[in-house]
């Protein structure tokens, strides 16, 4: 009998689905005994823990297809800075519509995806020198159409004085909390 349930236990925690059943159970046991002062009991502890977690989870997913196929993208992290600058800028400093500075960043997402693509497939350069190449490229060129300063609603006028914009509806969408407690991303 005591070999049998062995082998059941055995079997059971055999499973991802069980492991990670077993590692939330930790995760919150050590929630309960640490709570912060009860700020692990607050619904917007956790709310706020999967809203910062949902943009490198999003990408997570685009990365599971690459890394399941066998490839790398040490590039993903850079295009999303450049495709965040590339937002603000235009829809912050250039006041274009939301529509139009989404179409912006996912044209300039497929270029460098499809540039990394086209030196990877048809000139059989290894995927981690040419992700790592377009991670180098999306970085500076970040670094360079912001001039290496933040996005900020202080405009730089030519003359050198500052001009001071409101911050566009969309950003406000981004950051509001629809039924109260569900965030857009």
């Amino acid at each position: 009998m005591a070999n049998f349930l062995r082998l059941i236990s055995t079997k059971a925690l055999a499973g991802p689905a069980s492991r990670a059943v077993v590692a939330l159970l930790l995760m919150l046991i050590v929630g309960v005994i640490f709570h912060a002062d009860g700020a692990f009991y607050r619904i917007g502890t956790h709310r706020d823990a999967l809203r910062q977690a949902s943009v490198p989870g999003i990408l997570a997913c685009g990365m599971t297809l690459v890394i399941i196929s066998g490839g790398i993208d040490l590039a993903v992290g850079s295009m999303l800075a450049l495709s965040a600058v590339v937002f603000a800028m235009t829809a912050v400093w250039w006041s274009w519509p939301p529509a139009a500075a989404i179409a912006v960043c996912l044209a300039i997402g497929l270029l460098c995806g499809s540039a990394s693509g086209l030196l990877s497939a048809r000139l059989r350069i290894q995927p981690f020198v040419a992700t790592l190449a377009m991670m180098v490229f999306a970085r500076g060129l970040a670094k360079t159409v912001s001039h290496g300063a933040k996005v900020a609603t202080a405009v730089q006028n030519p003359d050198g004085t500052y001009r001071y914009v409101s911050l566009p509806p969309v950003f406000r969408w981004i950051d509001s909390r629809l039924a109260g407690t569900i965030s857009p991303p």
